[in-house]
């Protein structure tokens, strides 16, 4: 990639593009809380639903957000091995070993995956009136990212390289759409009995845990009074527990991706 600086220029552009889609996108999306007892009483019949519960389109925003940064992050992390599968089964034939050779591919994508994820924040600040510290904000994005890259690494690795694009727009949409306690939301998922049998999926889900610390900062710098629980099963103090999760969630799917090296297509190794 660093070798054709035209490529490495491409891929931020990329990044600045997503960001800048998903700013103008979320650009009037907001936080109202409920209003006190008083107002509402004297508000009329019709808008009392309105005054009595908050109008929270944060967390649309978020999932939109995240959605963003994992179709952009997986969309260039499957492109680190993909572009190198004939070279590799070749390398290892000779008896290049896999560990050290996937280990350096991190570390290189490790610029890649900071510059990427600091091009999709600033784009994403252009248009979107955040509250939380601008920092808050590329934290989750930088999180978001390197979870997005190892899962691109094991899609460009389990699929053929004309497969990947279409399928990482549908593991994107899988995640940050479905998995992302949204829509269902995680009362849902965690009281309905429909989801027991796939229910452990939202905890490996690194888009349900970047949309929550999202809109713990988000909703937490608003001039409103905070209720003392947080609604939607999230809880004020676990942002940093979330950013933890997406690190995990990260390690997790470069295992895979790693064993996917070792496994997959094993007859080229010959």
């Amino acid at each position: 990639v660093y070798r054709t600086w035209s490529t490495f220029i491409f891929d931020q552009l990329l990044h600045l593009f997503c960001g800048a889609l998903v700013s103008i996108a979320t650009q009037r999306f907001a936080y109202v809380a409920a209003q006190p007892k008083e107002v509402c009483d004297i508000a009329p019949v019709s808008l009392r639903a309105f005054c009595e519960d908050p109008q929270d389109e944060i967390r649309t925003a978020a999932m939109f957000i995240i959605l963003g940064a994992m179709f952009a992050g997986t969309s260039v992390g499957s492109s680190t091995f993909g572009r190198e599968r004939v070279v590799y089964f070749r390398d290892t034939s000779t008896g290049m070993r896999t560990f050290p050779y996937f280990l350096a591919k991190i570390v290189i994508d490790l610029p890649r995956i900071i510059v990427g994820g600091v091009m999709y924040a600033f784009a994403l600040i252009l248009f979107f009136p955040h509250r939380q510290d601008f920092v808050f904000i590329l934290l989750v994005i930088e999180f978001m990212y390197f979870a997005a890259f190892a899962m691109g690494y094991h899609l460009s690795i389990a699929f053929k390289p004309n497969h990947v694009p279409l399928v990482s727009t549908g593991v994107s949409l899988l995640w940050a759409l479905v998995m992302s306690g949204v829509m269902p939301t995680l009362t849902d998922v965690y009281t309905s009995p429909t989801y027991t049998p796939v229910r452990w999926l939202w905890s490996v889900s690194a888009p349900r845990y970047a949309i929550e610390a999202f809109w713990i900062k988000e909703v937490g710098a608003y001039p409103f009074e905070k209720p003392v629980t947080a609604p939607y099963e999230y809880d004020w103090d676990n942002f940093d527990k979330d950013l933890k999760a997406m690190f995990l969630i990260g390690v997790g799917w470069m295992g895979v991706a790693f064993l996917g090296l070792k496994l997959f297509d094993r007859s080229k190794h010959k």
